[in-house]
C-alpha cells in the first residue's frame, strides 16, 4: 500500500480540486438570472476492488465561491467521504479545497481516519512466497497554502501529520507504528483551462514530503513526487488526448507504509499491490470520447517501472496496463464528472470509481 493508505487519499483530495489556472466560463442561473453561489452534488460511492472487495459509501461535495464578489477565482469545493467495505475497510475524510484573494492563494484542509485492510506480497526464507492479509490503522491531518508567485506559477507549504499501525492479520503481528510529522514543498506551473476537465494545456508538479528526526520523528525519511501532464483537443476540438509522466521517490529509513508501489492513481490495473519498492516511474495515455452533452468514455494504457524493491525478480520488468470506462457530468457549469474504469494489468485487474478525471 502507497504511502500507507492516509496518502492515497492525500491524493484523492489533489484529485478533486486540483490547482488550476481558470474553471469553465459557463455558468449556471437562478431565477433571477445571477449566478449561483452554492451548488450541493451528493455523490454515491459503489466500486467494486479485488482488494478491499465490494465498496460503498457517500462523498457529498459543496461548490461556491469562498467570496461572492471574487469572480476570478475558481470555485471552492469541500465535503466528506464515508466509504466501508465487505472486508471490513471503513474510513472517514472531511476536505476543502479554498481558491480565494482573485486565485492568488489556494489552500488544502483535511482530517481522516479508518482502517485499510489489504495483502501484502512476502517472499523470503522465512515464509512461504504468497500474499498476506494485513490491516493498517490510520489517522491524518493535512493543511496546506499555496500562493501565485508568478504567471501561472505556485508555491506553497504544507503540514502533514500521519499515524499509522501496521500488522499481519494472519499471525497477528505488527508489520510497523509510525507516528510521523512533517512539512511538504509544493510547485505548480499550471497553464491548463479547466480544473475539472481540462481540454488544452499542461501541468508540471512537483511534491516534497519531508518527515525528518528534527519533527520528532523516530526515523527520518523524504518522499519525492515530480510529474508532467499534456492535455490536447482532438476531432475537431470535442475530444480530448491526455497523457502524464510521473516519477516517485522515497529517501532514508523507508517503512513499510512508504514504499511505492504499482498502482494507485498512477496505473489502474494493480490493485492488489504485488509490487512495491522505493522508487517507481509511470506512464501513461488517456483518450476521452464525448460523443453526448453528458455521457462519454475513455480508454487508456500505462506502463510503470519499479526500482528498489525487496523481491529482486520485480525490478526486472515493466508493469503495463489497458483500460476503458465511461463518464457522466454531474455540474455542468464546472465541468465536473464521474464515472467507473474497468484496467487490466499484469495478473492482475481492477475496477475504479472516478470522481473527477483521472488527472
Amino acid at each position: 500500500m502507497k504511502q500507507t493508505f492516509s496518502l492515497f487519499i492525500f491524493l484523492l483530495i489533489c484529485q478533486i480540486g486540483t490547482a488550476q489556472k481558470a474553471e469553465s466560463k459557463s455558468k449556471v442561473s437562478d431565477e433571477a438570472g445571477k449566478e449561483k453561489n452554492l451548488d450541493f452534488v451528493p455523490v454515491p460511492y459503489v466500486n467494486y476492488n479485488r482488494t478491499t472487495e465490494f465498496e460503498y459509501g457517500l462523498m457529498p461535495m459543496f461548490m461556491y465561491r469562498f467570496n461572492p464578489e471574487d469572480t476570478i477565482s475558481p470555485k471552492s469545493i469541500s465535503g466528506g467521504l464515508a466509504v466501508n467495505t465487505t472486508n471490513n475497510t471503513t474510513f472517514g475524510l472531511i476536505f476543502s479545497r479554498l481558491y480565494f484573494k482573485e486565485d492568488k492563494y489556494r489552500a488544502t484542509i483535511a482530517a481522516g481516519i479508518g482502517n485499510y485492510n489489504a495483502q501484502v506480497f512476502i517472499s523470503n526464507v522465512f515464509l512461504p512466497t504468497k500474499f498476506y492479509d494485513f490491516t493498517t490503522e490510520f489517522q491524518l491531518l493535512n493543511l496546506g497554502l499555496q500562493r501565485r508567485v508568478w504567471n501561472n506559477l505556485f508555491l506553497g507549504l504544507g503540514y502533514l501529520h500521519i499515524e499509522t499501525d501496521s500488522y499481519l492479520t494472519e499471525f497477528d503481528s505488527f508489520v510497523s507504528s509510525h507516528e510521523r510529522t512533517g512539512v511538504f514543498f509544493t510547485a505548480n506551473n499550471d497553464n491548463r483551462d479547466n480544473v475539472y476537465f481540462p481540454l488544452k494545456g499542461s501541468l508540471t508538479e512537483m511534491k516534497l514530503f519531508s518527515f525528518l528526526d528534527w519533527f520528532g520523528n523516530d526515523e527520518s525519511s523524504v518522499v519525492l513526487n515530480i510529474a508532467w501532464n499534456s492535455y490536447r483537443q482532438v476531432r475537431r476540438k470535442k475530444d480530448v488526448l491526455a497523457s502524464r509522466i510521473s516519477a516517485e521517490s522515497v529517501f532514508g529509513d523507508v517503512s513499510f507504509e512508504q514504499q511505492t508501489i504499482v498502482g494507485g492513481r498512477e496505473i489502474r490495473g494493480y490493485p492488489q499491490g504485488k509490487y512495491r519498492g522505493e522508487q517507481i516511474v509511470n506512464l501513461q495515455s488517456e483518450y476521452r470520447w464525448m460523443p453526448l452533452e453528458k455521457v462519454g468514455f475513455v480508454g487508456f494504457a500505462s506502463i510503470s517501472k519499479l526500482f528498489g524493491s525487496n523481491i529482486e525478480e520485480h525490478n526486472k520488468y515493466w508493469y503495463p496496463a489497458v483500460g476503458a470506462g465511461f463518464r457522466y457530468l454531474v455540474l455542468e457549469q464546472n465541468q465536473m464528472r464521474v464515472g467507473l474504469d474497468y484496467a487490466v494489468g499484469k495478473e492482475d485487474w481492477g475496477v475504479y470509481f472516478k470522481i473527477g478525471e483521472s488527472f
